[in-house]
């Protein structure tokens, strides 16, 4: 299958709080002996972090000294900082960069997925700051409900190669299905507008289902050049469930290498 993209596809999984819990999802995904896409590994983050209070949820990393044990535990795999932006954040890129500057000063990889609407003036000053950046844009609901040439414009907005991923994800971190349909539709519209960005979808997935769904999306797009993340259904209470995201792995890996 073709190429569509510049950027190498991923199966994610995020909501990673311990090394232990990214050790044993780098067992599983090594495990399917899948070469076409790469682990990412997220961790979920927020300004929180950076001022010593309890964080909204407990999913999220609650200090820079773990966050660095997670990215130090993924560095073969592909650690993403998943770093959620709350409504009333006019301004994201100064509390970022000083949670990434610790990380820069030991040379680990730097990559976040921007959580929110971010503009382009924050995003082209994170770019001028850490240049080896990989930049991540979670399509929300909110946006995607404004139909997919808005989000085509949207991303169009930011420079060309500002960015190199975008997430369709209409669930954000709660379980809810996606539609092949409607993403489709933006898929196929980013496609046109951003033709070299990495696109990917969340939203529901888990081992159950993984399989099935990516073999849809192949068949809707023609090609496997394309990334999947899951979150919601992972979870047992508050805890990245190791058995659900191992089922998980071997479901999507299945379907990319059926």
């Amino acid at each position: 299958m073709s190429s569509t993209s510049t950027h190498r596809p991923y199966i994610g999984v995020t909501g990673f709080t311990t090394a232990g819990q990214i050790r044993s999802a780098m067992d599983a995904y090594r495990s399917t002996g899948i070469t076409s896409h790469v682990l990412m590994c997220g961790m979920l983050a927020d300004k929180t972090m950076l001022q010593g209070i309890t964080p909204p949820s407990p999913r999220h990393v609650t200090n820079i000294n773990t966050l660095i044990s997670l990215i130090t535990a993924a560095t073969d795999a592909f650690p993403v900082i998943h770093y959620v932006m709350f409504d009333c954040e006019d301004s994201f890129a100064k509390d970022l960069m000083s949670i990434l500057q610790p990380l820069a000063d030991r040379d680990l990889p730097l990559a976040v997925q921007l959580n929110g609407t971010p503009t382009v003036e924050e995003v082209t000053l994170l770019r001028s700051k850490f240049p080896d950046l990989t930049l991540l844009y979670q399509v929300r609901p909110e946006l995607l409900a404004c139909g997919s040439g808005a989000v085509a414009q949207e991303l169009r907005r930011h420079e060309s190669g500002t960015l190199s991923y975008a997430l369709i994800d209409p669930s954000c971190g709660t379980g809810k299905d996606f539609d092949i349909p409607e993403v489709m539709r933006t898929y196929k519209a980013l496609r046109q507008k951003v033709p070299d960005i990495g696109i990917g979808f969340a939203g529901g997935l888990d081992g159950a289902n993984a399989k099935v769904r990516v073999q849809e999306i192949q068949e809707a797009i023609g090609s496997d050049d394309f990334s999947v993340d899951a979150e919601g259904k992972l979870f047992t209470g508050d805890l990245l469930d190791a058995e659900k995201t191992a089922r998980y792995l071997r479901a999507a890996a299945g379907g990319f290498t059926a």
